[in-house]
């Protein structure tokens, strides 16, 4: 990935895949340097109590096409 930049750009511009970041390659860096210095954490487990709400998050987002923490009216958690 750290290759692929170009300044603040990853990827060419114009390119479907392209990103315009605001911090460009050193953030990609600083966050691997970090990582790589961590202990691995324990597996992700299932939980119903998250679940639920998550399963209504999706069908209340996914039809309207829309992303993020809060609900189609503006709910958050």
């Amino acid at each position: 990935m750290l290759a692929r930049f170009d300044g603040l750009v990853l990827g060419k511009h114009g390119d479907p895949d392209w990103h315009r970041t605001n911090e460009g390659a050193p953030a990609v860096q600083e966050a691997i340097n970090f990582l790589q210095k961590q202990k691995p954490l324990n597996a992700l487990t299932y939980s119903a109590d998250l679940s639920i709400p998550a399963r209504h998050h999706v069908n209340d987002q996914g039809p309207k096409g829309t992303t993020g923490h809060n609900s189609s009216n503006g709910d958050s958690c």
